[in-house]
Protein backbone atom coordinates (compact mmCIF):
# COMPACT_ATOMS: atom_id res chain seq x y z
CA UNK A 1 0.00 0.00 0.00
CA UNK A 2 1.34 3.43 -0.92
CA UNK A 3 1.15 6.09 1.74
CA UNK A 4 0.34 9.59 0.52
CA UNK A 5 1.40 12.59 2.62
CA UNK A 6 -0.83 15.62 3.02
CA UNK A 7 0.72 19.09 3.09
CA UNK A 8 -0.97 22.44 3.44
CA UNK A 9 1.12 24.07 0.71
CA UNK A 10 3.99 23.38 -1.73
CA UNK A 11 6.32 25.38 0.56
CA UNK A 12 5.49 23.08 3.47
CA UNK A 13 6.17 20.02 1.33
CA UNK A 14 9.55 21.43 0.27
CA UNK A 15 10.49 22.23 3.86
CA UNK A 16 9.53 18.72 4.98
CA UNK A 17 11.74 17.28 2.24
CA UNK A 18 14.62 19.43 3.48
CA UNK A 19 14.10 18.04 6.97
CA UNK A 20 14.40 14.46 5.72
CA UNK A 21 17.50 15.29 3.69
CA UNK A 22 19.11 16.96 6.69
CA UNK A 23 18.35 13.98 8.93
CA UNK A 24 19.84 11.58 6.37
CA UNK A 25 22.93 13.78 6.08
CA UNK A 26 23.31 13.56 9.87
CA UNK A 27 23.51 9.76 9.65
CA UNK A 28 19.94 8.81 10.53
CA UNK A 29 18.24 6.00 8.61
CA UNK A 30 14.52 6.41 7.92
CA UNK A 31 11.68 3.95 7.40
CA UNK A 32 10.60 3.40 3.83
CA UNK A 33 9.98 0.73 1.20
CA UNK A 34 11.03 -2.81 2.14
CA UNK A 35 14.31 -1.88 3.81
CA UNK A 36 15.49 -3.64 6.99
CA UNK A 37 14.81 -2.34 10.49
CA UNK A 38 15.52 1.41 10.68
CA UNK A 39 17.59 3.40 13.13
CA UNK A 40 15.06 6.22 13.23
CA UNK A 41 11.45 6.28 12.12
CA UNK A 42 10.29 9.04 9.77
CA UNK A 43 7.82 11.56 11.22
CA UNK A 44 4.16 10.55 11.05
CA UNK A 45 1.63 13.09 9.83
CA UNK A 46 -1.66 13.73 11.65
CA UNK A 47 -4.44 16.02 10.45
CA UNK A 48 -5.74 18.17 13.31
CA UNK A 49 -8.39 20.80 13.98
CA UNK A 50 -7.26 23.78 16.05
CA UNK A 51 -9.79 24.11 18.86
CA UNK A 52 -7.68 26.37 21.09
CA UNK A 53 -9.37 29.71 20.42
CA UNK A 54 -6.11 31.21 19.09
CA UNK A 55 -3.66 30.65 16.25
CA UNK A 56 -1.28 27.74 16.87
CA UNK A 57 2.29 28.96 16.13
CA UNK A 58 4.78 26.99 14.02
CA UNK A 59 6.16 23.88 15.74
CA UNK A 60 3.75 24.31 18.66
CA UNK A 61 3.20 21.53 21.20
CA UNK A 62 -0.50 20.65 20.99
CA UNK A 63 -2.62 18.35 23.14
CA UNK A 64 -5.35 16.15 21.68
CA UNK A 65 -8.65 16.79 23.48
CA UNK A 66 -11.01 14.74 21.27
CA UNK A 67 -11.26 13.02 17.90
CA UNK A 68 -13.87 13.30 15.13
CA UNK A 69 -14.24 10.81 12.29
CA UNK A 70 -15.00 12.32 8.88
CA UNK A 71 -15.25 10.03 5.84
CA UNK A 72 -13.43 7.35 7.85
CA UNK A 73 -10.53 9.77 8.49
CA UNK A 74 -9.76 10.68 12.13
CA UNK A 75 -9.45 14.42 12.73
CA UNK A 76 -7.75 15.23 16.02
CA UNK A 77 -9.13 18.25 17.88
CA UNK A 78 -6.27 19.97 19.69
CA UNK A 79 -5.68 22.72 22.22
CA UNK A 80 -2.65 24.40 23.70
CA UNK A 81 -0.84 21.91 25.93
CA UNK A 82 -2.18 22.17 29.49
CA UNK A 83 0.04 19.60 31.24
CA UNK A 84 3.40 17.89 30.83
CA UNK A 85 2.59 14.20 31.24
CA UNK A 86 -0.38 13.41 29.01
CA UNK A 87 -3.00 13.82 31.75
CA UNK A 88 -5.35 15.64 29.38
CA UNK A 89 -4.42 13.85 26.15
CA UNK A 90 -1.62 12.83 23.80
CA UNK A 91 0.72 15.36 22.16
CA UNK A 92 1.31 16.25 18.54
CA UNK A 93 3.50 19.02 17.12
CA UNK A 94 2.44 21.57 14.54
CA UNK A 95 4.24 21.91 11.22
CA UNK A 96 6.15 24.99 9.99
CA UNK A 97 3.22 27.39 9.56
CA UNK A 98 0.76 29.03 11.92
CA UNK A 99 -2.70 27.45 12.00
CA UNK A 100 -5.60 29.80 12.65
CA UNK A 101 -8.24 29.02 15.24
CA UNK A 102 -10.98 26.72 13.89
CA UNK A 103 -8.71 25.72 10.97
CA UNK A 104 -7.10 22.43 10.04
CA UNK A 105 -3.41 21.75 9.97
CA UNK A 106 -0.90 18.93 9.75
CA UNK A 107 0.94 17.87 12.88
CA UNK A 108 3.67 15.31 13.49
CA UNK A 109 4.67 12.64 15.99
CA UNK A 110 7.87 10.59 16.21
CA UNK A 111 10.77 12.72 14.97
CA UNK A 112 9.46 16.26 15.39
CA UNK A 113 10.53 19.89 15.24
CA UNK A 114 9.77 21.73 18.48
CA UNK A 115 9.68 25.29 19.74
CA UNK A 116 11.82 25.57 22.87
CA UNK A 117 11.83 28.03 25.75
CA UNK A 118 15.63 28.43 25.69
CA UNK A 119 18.58 28.35 23.32
CA UNK A 120 20.88 26.02 25.26
CA UNK A 121 19.58 22.53 24.46
CA UNK A 122 22.20 20.01 23.39
CA UNK A 123 22.07 16.57 21.79
CA UNK A 124 20.70 14.07 24.30
CA UNK A 125 18.97 16.57 26.59
CA UNK A 126 15.56 15.40 27.81
CA UNK A 127 12.71 17.75 27.03
CA UNK A 128 9.08 17.82 28.12
CA UNK A 129 6.05 19.72 26.95
CA UNK A 130 5.73 22.89 29.03
CA UNK A 131 2.31 23.12 30.69
CA UNK A 132 0.04 25.98 29.56
CA UNK A 133 2.26 26.87 26.63
CA UNK A 134 3.10 25.87 23.07
CA UNK A 135 6.74 25.19 23.98
CA UNK A 136 8.95 22.44 25.32
CA UNK A 137 11.44 22.81 28.17
CA UNK A 138 14.44 20.88 29.44
CA UNK A 139 13.45 18.47 32.22
CA UNK A 140 14.72 14.99 33.25
CA UNK A 141 11.13 13.66 33.43
CA UNK A 142 10.30 14.49 29.80
CA UNK A 143 9.53 12.10 26.93
CA UNK A 144 11.54 13.85 24.19
CA UNK A 145 15.26 13.66 23.41
CA UNK A 146 16.91 16.62 21.71
CA UNK A 147 18.61 15.75 18.40
CA UNK A 148 20.07 19.19 17.65
CA UNK A 149 19.28 22.61 16.21
CA UNK A 150 16.82 23.07 13.34
CA UNK A 151 19.07 24.94 10.94
CA UNK A 152 16.64 25.44 8.06
CA UNK A 153 15.08 28.46 9.73
CA UNK A 154 16.71 31.38 11.50
CA UNK A 155 15.06 30.97 14.92
CA UNK A 156 17.53 30.23 17.70
CA UNK A 157 15.17 28.14 19.84
CA UNK A 158 13.79 25.57 17.38
CA UNK A 159 15.10 21.99 17.66
CA UNK A 160 14.76 18.49 16.31
CA UNK A 161 13.54 16.01 18.93
CA UNK A 162 12.38 12.40 19.06
CA UNK A 163 9.67 10.97 21.29
CA UNK A 164 11.30 8.11 23.25
CA UNK A 165 8.65 7.85 25.96
CA UNK A 166 8.77 8.96 29.57
CA UNK A 167 11.48 7.45 31.83
CA UNK A 168 10.43 4.18 33.45
CA UNK A 169 11.61 5.52 36.83
CA UNK A 170 13.07 8.74 38.19
CA UNK A 171 15.20 9.38 41.29
CA UNK A 172 13.99 11.93 43.83
CA UNK A 173 14.92 13.35 47.21
CA UNK A 174 12.05 14.30 49.52
CA UNK A 175 11.89 17.87 50.88
CA UNK A 176 12.33 18.92 54.52
CA UNK A 177 8.76 18.04 55.36
CA UNK A 178 8.90 14.63 53.66
CA UNK A 179 5.88 13.26 51.77
CA UNK A 180 2.74 12.62 53.80
CA UNK A 181 1.22 9.16 53.96
CA UNK A 182 -1.87 8.29 51.95
CA UNK A 183 -5.14 8.33 53.87
CA UNK A 184 -8.45 6.54 53.44
CA UNK A 185 -9.58 2.97 52.84
CA UNK A 186 -12.00 2.45 49.95
CA UNK A 187 -10.73 5.72 48.43
CA UNK A 188 -7.12 6.78 48.95
CA UNK A 189 -6.01 10.39 49.13
CA UNK A 190 -2.36 10.38 48.22
CA UNK A 191 0.20 12.48 50.03
CA UNK A 192 2.31 14.66 47.74
CA UNK A 193 5.24 17.07 47.79
CA UNK A 194 7.51 18.87 45.36
CA UNK A 195 10.81 16.94 45.32
CA UNK A 196 14.27 17.46 43.88
CA UNK A 197 14.82 15.25 40.82
CA UNK A 198 18.29 13.70 40.56
CA UNK A 199 19.74 12.72 37.20
CA UNK A 200 22.92 11.70 35.38
CA UNK A 201 25.87 13.77 36.57
CA UNK A 202 27.93 13.28 33.40
CA UNK A 203 30.01 10.37 34.69
CA UNK A 204 28.85 6.76 34.54
CA UNK A 205 27.50 5.66 37.90
CA UNK A 206 27.02 9.19 39.24
CA UNK A 207 23.83 11.21 39.70
CA UNK A 208 23.28 14.67 41.17
CA UNK A 209 20.51 17.21 41.69
CA UNK A 210 19.25 18.15 38.22
CA UNK A 211 17.96 21.51 39.40
CA UNK A 212 14.43 20.48 38.36
CA UNK A 213 11.57 19.65 40.71
CA UNK A 214 8.48 17.49 40.28
CA UNK A 215 5.46 16.63 42.41
CA UNK A 216 5.80 13.09 43.78
CA UNK A 217 2.73 11.26 45.09
CA UNK A 218 2.73 8.68 47.92
CA UNK A 219 0.16 5.86 47.74
CA UNK A 220 1.37 4.07 50.89
CA UNK A 221 0.24 4.40 54.53
CA UNK A 222 3.73 5.37 55.70
CA UNK A 223 5.07 8.88 55.18
CA UNK A 224 8.31 9.33 53.21
CA UNK A 225 10.83 10.83 55.67
CA UNK A 226 12.36 14.26 55.13
CA UNK A 227 15.42 14.04 52.89
CA UNK A 228 14.79 10.40 51.98
CA UNK A 229 15.89 9.13 48.57
CA UNK A 230 13.45 7.16 46.47
CA UNK A 231 12.23 6.21 43.02
CA UNK A 232 8.97 7.08 41.30
CA UNK A 233 7.19 5.94 38.15
CA UNK A 234 4.48 7.54 36.01
CA UNK A 235 1.04 6.03 36.57
CA UNK A 236 -1.76 5.79 34.02
CA UNK A 237 -3.13 9.18 35.06
CA UNK A 238 0.13 11.02 34.46
CA UNK A 239 1.17 11.28 38.13
CA UNK A 240 4.65 10.40 39.41
CA UNK A 241 4.00 7.94 42.26
CA UNK A 242 6.79 6.77 44.55
CA UNK A 243 7.74 3.17 45.07
CA UNK A 244 7.54 1.93 48.64
CA UNK A 245 10.74 2.64 50.55
CA UNK A 246 11.53 -0.37 52.77
CA UNK A 247 13.05 -0.40 56.26
CA UNK A 248 16.36 -2.23 55.91
CA UNK A 249 18.04 -1.90 59.33
CA UNK A 250 17.36 -1.15 63.02
CA UNK A 251 19.54 0.29 65.78
CA UNK A 252 19.51 1.75 69.29
CA UNK A 253 21.13 5.19 69.37
CA UNK A 254 21.34 6.14 73.02
CA UNK A 255 17.70 6.07 74.13
CA UNK A 256 16.38 6.33 70.54
CA UNK A 257 15.09 3.30 68.66
CA UNK A 258 15.76 4.03 64.98
CA UNK A 259 15.20 2.46 61.56
CA UNK A 260 17.13 2.93 58.32
CA UNK A 261 14.84 3.96 55.46
CA UNK A 262 15.48 5.95 52.31
CA UNK A 263 19.13 6.59 53.13
CA UNK A 264 18.82 7.86 56.68
CA UNK A 265 18.08 6.91 60.29
CA UNK A 266 14.69 7.89 61.69
CA UNK A 267 13.68 7.68 65.37
CA UNK A 268 10.31 6.04 65.94
CA UNK A 269 10.36 5.90 69.75
CA UNK A 270 12.59 7.12 72.58
CA UNK A 271 13.11 4.89 75.61
CA UNK A 272 12.43 6.11 79.15
CA UNK A 273 13.36 4.80 82.55
CA UNK A 274 11.14 2.11 84.02
CA UNK A 275 8.92 3.38 86.81
CA UNK A 276 10.10 2.53 90.31
CA UNK A 277 7.88 0.74 92.79
CA UNK A 278 6.30 2.98 95.41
Amino acid sequence: MTRVGVFASPDEAREFKQVLLQLRASGFALLGGQKPAPILEAPREIVFYNFSGAAAPPFAALQVISCEIENNVPIMEVDQAVDSYGRSGAYIFNGPRSIANAARGVGFVGVVIVQGDATTYAFGDRLRVKANSYNVEMHPCGQLLCLGKYEIRGETDVYYAIDVGFPSTIDFVAPGGGIAAATGTTTLTMGSASCDIWDDAGTAGQISDSGSDETIYNIFDKAVPAGARGKASLNGNGLWTCQEIPITDLRLDGDDYQYWRGGQWTTWVTASDCPTEP
